[in-house]
């Protein structure tokens, strides 16, 4: 059986606009802070696309890199992308201990 498309009469609070100009534009997102620099971690933002990509090329995952990635991972505003992190996990890092003393 097929299911009913779900419009704005069978939906009670879908609101209807009868054109795009009834639509008001997102307002803009705030600015990204400072990259911190680290020495640890290459930042980078492509304002076009929204992207922060975050290039570790350390074996150590500097305190501030730690905390900027998971402050710009909690935005809902940007795409964080991540490189070079997985090298070196390994199960220790997988505990809740490891985990909670990191949020």
């Amino acid at each position: 059986r097929l299911n009913v498309s779900r419009t704005h009469h069978n939906i009670p609070h879908m609101v209807s606009f009868e054109s795009d100009e009834e639509l008001r534009p997102l307002p803009p997102p705030p600015p990204l802070p400072k990259f911190p620099e680290t020495g640890h971690c290459t930042w980078s933002y492509n304002n076009d696309t929204r992207v922060v990509l975050a290039n570790f090329h350390s074996e150590t995952l500097h305190h501030d890199d730690q905390n900027f990635l998971l402050r710009m991972m909690e935005r809902d505003d940007i795409t964080v992308i991540s490189e070079g992190l997985a090298g070196n996990l390994d199960q220790s890092l997988w505990t809740v201990g490891s985990i909670s003393c990191r949020i």
